[in-house]
């Protein structure tokens, strides 16, 4: 899907075939690790940092 934005959690759990809860305990642990960020007041926020 290219929008042009980051995806939401519900967007990305789409595609793979998950559950929301499982992407988003994911995503936790890739910005834990600081490989991506986001702004939790935002539902598409997700980037990867550089």
């Amino acid at each position: 899907m290219e929008t042009g934005r980051p995806p939401t959690v519900r967007e990305i759990a789409a595609v793979l075939s998950r559950s929301g809860s499982t992407v988003a305990y994911h995503l936790r642990a890739l910005e834990e690790r600081g490989i991506v960020r986001h702004d939790p007041h935002r539902s598409r926020s997700y980037r990867l940092t550089s």
